[in-house]
């Protein structure tokens, strides 16, 4: 009964690992270095598990009834992986981890069968996920392998002509710009959200790409020097837009030379006859070099539906919402911040969690942008303590919350008809200022 109690447990608790594996889209490293360098050890467990040590010691069934209590309060009290700002995905490699993971854990604590050792082994969560995906990393080769090589027999088939768009920012939105301009001339397919990883590529290749597709639009995200190279050997694009050059994601580059190499090696990979743009209103001049009739692209604009979430505008109750929730950086984070400054509002309010991943200069770009938020916010509202570290540092007025339902709440009593609120960046749930085990 009490092996059963905790498999359940060990069930649920897993899924929770799985999920910020996932968020860091299995990069072991990064996963096992947030790990540890953030203390996410279990605390709860671990007490309870050396009570239940010391009990059995004395009683064998007081042992096993204080046992099956203990894994029945840990597992009410986990949070359910749903309920996550980005949820679990059950793709077919994250139920294979999971899988694998789980016959490994519960293998190692029947064989062991010692409640010292079931707290190493609920310590030790995360490198069985990461175990589990390195025993499997041959099998998800051959099967990425065959997913691209159809995926690429595809493209070979219906030779829709490819356009890559990279750069550090405004990715998602020129796609989705370009994309609808090229719709209103001629079939178009691009891909949805912000999908631009190679196998998010492939697998949008494999079901959505028809034989009447005339172009094929393709985010390119690098996370490292070649990224972009392996996605234009896989897609081989006939033209390229390089959105911008700047320092996002500059916490895994270390430098803009870096960026700015991997980011070009979309251009270099054009054929010589292939038209490269770069910078801004780059969809309408992608779209006018195609010889796409200016009255398409105006009507297009004209009707042209935009990303969720970044730099939305709404009026809700008398208020003016400007959602630019879906990340941010240096300069989407200025740009945003101008749009609040043009708005006619009684009260300017911000919400922000800051920005990260920006590694040696997060200091210098959030001084920057505090003293832009100082010039034109009424009211700053920031979002975890670890994130917003700078911000705190470099403003004089602002209130602090843990969490975005606590600074919700406080501006739910705060604002008053006629107040403008811009929402700058929700970091999914690894940045959380608490995780508790």
């Amino acid at each position: 009964m009490l092996y059963l109690i905790y498999s359940i447990f060990i069930f649920q608790r897993l899924k929770r690992w799985l999920n910020f594996y996932q968020q860091h889209e299995y990069d072991s490293k990064r996963f096992l270095i947030w790990w540890i360098k953030n203390k996410h050890f279990d605390k709860r467990a671990t007490i309870g598990l050396i009570i239940l040590f010391l009990i059995n010691l004395i009683n064998f069934w007081a042992g096993l009834f204080f046992g099956i209590i203990i894994f029945v309060i840990l597992t009410f009290l986990e949070p359910s992986v749903k309920k996550a700002k980005k949820p679990l995905v059950f793709t077919a490699r994250a139920t294979r981890i999971f899988v694998l993971s789980l016959i490994i854990i519960i293998g190692f604590s029947v064989w062991l069968k010692n409640i010292l050792f079931l707290i190493l082994i609920i310590q030790a969560l995360p490198i069985f996920a990461v175990f589990a995906n390195l025993i499997l990393w041959p099998f998800e080769k051959i099967i990425q392998e065959y997913y691209k090589r159809d995926a690429q027999k595809i493209l070979k088939k219906y030779q829709p002509v490819v356009i890559g768009i990279t750069g550090s920012y405004a990715k998602t939105t020129t796609k989705y710009i370009l994309g609808q301009i090229l719709n209103a001339w001629q079939p178009t397919l691009w891909t949805p959200g912000s999908i631009n990883t190679l196998m998010g590529i492939t697998k949008v290749i494999r079901q959505d790409l028809k034989p009447e597709h005339k172009y094929f639009i393709i985010e390119m995200g690098a996370y490292k020097i070649g990224s972009i190279k392996a996605l234009c050997h896989f897609v081989k694009p006939k033209h390229g837009i390089i959105t911008s050059i700047g320092i996002a994601h500059f916490e895994r580059f270390k430098s803009i030379k870096n960026i700015k190499k991997a980011k070009y090696e979309l251009f270099e990979g054009l054929p010589k006859d292939g038209i490269a743009v770069f910078g801004k209103n780059a969809a309408i001049v992608m779209a006018k070099k195609l010889g796409v009739p200016d009255l398409t692209i105006h009507a297009a604009l004209k009707h042209a539906q935009l990303p969720a979430h970044r730099l939305e505008i709404k009026k809700i109750n008398n208020l003016v919402i400007i959602d630019d929730s879906y990340n941010s950086n240096p300069a989407g984070f200025q740009k945003a911040l101008l749009v609040l400054k043009k708005q006619q509002a009684k009260r300017k309010i911000l919400i922000t969690p800051g920005m990260v991943e920006l590694g040696t200069r997060s200091e210098k770009e959030h001084k920057k942008i505090a003293k832009l938020i100082a010039q034109i916010c009424d009211y700053v509202i920031l979002v975890n303590k670890k994130t917003t570290k700078y911000l705190q540092k470099y403003l004089k007025d602002f209130y602090l919350f843990s969490t975005l339902n606590q600074a919700q709440e406080f501006v739910n009593n705060l604002a008053q008809s006629g107040d403008a609120i811009l929402y700058e960046n929700d970091l999914p749930d690894i940045y959380d200022e608490k995780i508790i085990f």
